[in-house]
């Protein structure tokens, strides 16, 4: 029993301690998953582009990649009518004949007491066969087929055209994050400024140096900026959860934006050139351009109807009551099929198609100055925006210059907490309107992109 009891014991202290590494084992690893979790994502511009963009971005593009599937397999159905058709079939049977119903039964030979039967049968018949058939001139089948391409790239310039919304799309989504981001920097700037003149006033208070109403004063600064500071931050949150989402990444995922808000002087294209380069770019005119070649390719193809179709078959197999005593049957020779009268269809649908491609060259006009519109008006907005970045600028040194002024008076006896209040309040101000100006510019630069069909190049 002591020798049972020991071993018990030995055992116990054993899986106590298995238990105990496994234990420590797996709180480490669920502390590294927690550590691994709360690491940010860091995410640049260009990086939040490509990532929507990637295949297991945006659903969109999923959609838009199965549609050029199908536009390829459609094509590649209508060009198998140029390509031979061969199939095979064996076939067996058991039958009986009813030879007066084959008009048998009225022949008659001179022979007396002679007569073909009734019926014949019941006998087999093992028939196998290989069909081939090859169209030698089918000039329809040939214009369909063509019209079928032209109809794989107007998918491919409709999938470039739903990429061109997203990049746009998820550019205004992470501008929108920076600048929430930025608004924050800014509110706990604002926080700690207020705070900062808050101890002031509270200790010139104490000395006698300082109203109370100017400590009630800069206490209500101190509750409105952190109540600012919350605002922003709400609006940042709904910012980032908005751009996880374009991404298509978990909700729950931080993220660490690297881009910030800033103003990069460039060349300004004129009209002309950033409308010529948005006639050559923009997916929605390649799209409309493909459509309608299209749908000039169909009308041929509806007219080519007319035309006669040559076509060359081949049927050889065996033919016999059994597989044994069967023997070689075959059929060689050459079809033309000439059109004369179906009843007016191919007129009307020649119709359908004429009108079809008149549509089709509308709306290629509407589209090109609607584009043309969408460039003018976006040169005229991001014009706007440099010049307010420019007021901006000057209004945030003036008002810097003004605070540093009023500090100095303060120092010196000269001024009072009001002026100086006044001073940080006037700088807030010129800081929100240089946030706003810098926003509007990234803003419009972006719009002028998306108008030239060049957006997708911030990805690279």
């Amino acid at each position: 029993m002591d020798f049972l009891s020991q071993v018990t014991a030995k055992a116990a202290v054993i899986a106590c301690g298995l238990v105990a590494m496994l234990s420590v084992l797996q709180c480490t690893r669920l502390s590294a998953q927690e550590q691994s979790a709360q690491t940010p994502l860091s995410l640049s511009l260009r990086d939040a582009i490509r990532t929507a963009l990637a295949p297991q971005g945006d659903p969109e593009i999923s959609v838009a990649a199965e549609s050029e599937v199908i536009a390829a397999a459609r094509f590649r159905d209508a060009r198998g009518l140029s390509m031979p058709q061969i199939d095979a079939s064996v076939t067996g049977t058991n039958q009986v004949l009813n030879l007066a119903a084959l008009g048998l039964g009225e022949v008659h030979f001179p022979i007396p007491n002679f007569s073909f039967p009734n019926s014949v049968g019941p006998f087999n018949t093992v028939d196998a066969r290989v069909h081939l058939r090859q169209g030698i001139f089918d000039k329809e089948a040939w214009r369909q087929a063509r019209a079928l391409h032209a109809a794989i790239t107007t998918v491919k310039d409709q999938t470039d055209e739903v990429r061109d919304q997203i990049a746009t799309q998820v550019a205004k989504l992470y501008l929108a994050a920076v600048n929430a981001s930025s608004a924050i920097n800014l509110a706990n700037a604002r926080v700690e400024s207020a705070e900062t003149t808050l101890r002031e006033l509270t200790n010139r208070s104490a000395e006698g140096k300082s109203l109370d109403i100017d400590v009630s004063h800069a206490r209500m600064r101190v509750e409105s900026e952190k109540d600012l500071l919350a605002q922003v931050e709400s609006d940042r949150a709904r910012a980032v959860l908005d751009l996880l989402n374009a991404l298509n990444l978990p909700l729950d995922t931080p993220l660490d934006l690297t881009d910030s808000l800033a103003f990069t002087p460039q060349d300004t294209l004129s009209p002309a050139q950033a409308v010529a380069t948005a006639l050559k770019s923009r997916a929605e005119i390649l799209t409309q351009k493909q459509r309608l070649e299209a749908e000039r390719l169909t009308n041929g193809s509806i007219q080519a109807e007319r035309f006669p179709t040559l076509f060359a078959f081949v049927n050889g197999g065996t033919l016999g009551t059994t597989v044994p005593n069967s023997v070689g049957v075959y059929d060689v020779g050459i079809s033309l099929n000439v059109p004369i009268f179906d009843g007016g269809r191919r007129a009307s649908r020649g119709a359908q198609s004429v009108a079809a491609v008149r549509q089709s060259e509308l709306r290629q006009r509407q589209l090109e100055k609607q584009v043309e519109l969408e460039v003018r008006q976006a040169l005229l907005k991001l014009d706007r925006a440099r010049a307010r970045i420019d007021v901006s600028t000057r209004e945030l040194d003036i008002s810097r210059e003004e605070l540093n002024h009023r500090g100095r008076l303060l120092e010196q006896g000269v001024g009072g907490e009001q002026a100086m209040a006044d001073a940080r309040l006037t700088l807030a101000q010129a800081e929100d309107a240089r946030q706003a100006a810098l926003y509007a510019w990234n803003e419009a630069h972006i719009e002028l992109m998306q108008a030239m069909g060049t957006i997708r190049n911030l990805a690279q």
